[in-house]
């Protein structure tokens, strides 16, 4: 990993970990790209369109949860 990660990186982390089945890596990995082509390109691209709506969706709880509706 080049950078921690941040709160909200580690909170999707665990949501993924919880309830995705994904590999820590791939998530990591998918997490670094910010969703970018380089990981649908890469060893974990089966999991692109997955992560990247679990991900819109977990944005999307966070921007509610904290009333930016």
């Amino acid at each position: 990993m080049t950078r921690e990660l941040t709160a909200d990186e580690k909170a999707f982390m665990r949501a993924i970990d919880t309830n995705g089945g994904f590999e820590d890596e791939a998530v990591i990995e998918f997490i670094l790209s910010n969703g970018d082509d380089s990981f649908y390109e890469g060893k974990w691209g089966d999991y692109y369109s997955s992560l990247t709506d679990l991900s819109n969706v977990f944005s999307y709880a966070l921007k509610y949860a904290r009333g930016q509706k």
